[in-house]
């Protein structure tokens, strides 16, 4: 497995590709867990349950890219994503989900470029391939 740059990250939102507007994406996964520990033990014992998960990503904001792609996401319908931790040239990792918008901000602050980012809930199965 080779190291990557974060530099040639590569995500896209509901088909819109943000690359260029992304300075930060992470995909955090979990498990949920359900305690089996029956009377008398002194040790928890646990079951793996449910995969849930979160994408975050945040970077410059622009009206015509970034504000079009967002808009409207916050109706709780579920947004396509792939994302390229690597880039996406041919072989690279592609992860692609259905995510649930949760969280939209747009931010600035005095001699700082406008911000904007975007928080989704994992909703079905995280595919791992490569693009192609």
């Amino acid at each position: 497995m080779a190291t990557s740059h974060g530099k040639n990250a590569a995500l896209s939102l509901d088909g819109t590709n943000l690359d260029t507007y992304t300075a930060n994406t992470s995909l955090a996964r979990n498990v949920a867990t359900a305690d089996t520990t029956g009377f008398g033990s002194d040790d928890q014992t646990l079951i793996a349950g449910l995969e849930s998960g979160t994408l975050t990503a945040s970077g410059s904001w622009d009206d015509a890219t970034v504000d079009a792609a967002l808009d409207g996401m916050l109706d709780g319908a579920a947004v396509a994503v792939v994302y390229g931790p690597e880039g996406r040239t041919t072989g690279d990792v592609e992860y692609t989900l259905n995510v649930i918008p949760t969280n939209i901000t747009v931010s600035t602050s005095n001699g700082q470029a406008a911000q904007w980012s975007f928080i989704g809930a994992k909703t079905g199965a995280v595919t791992v391939g490569t693009f192609s």
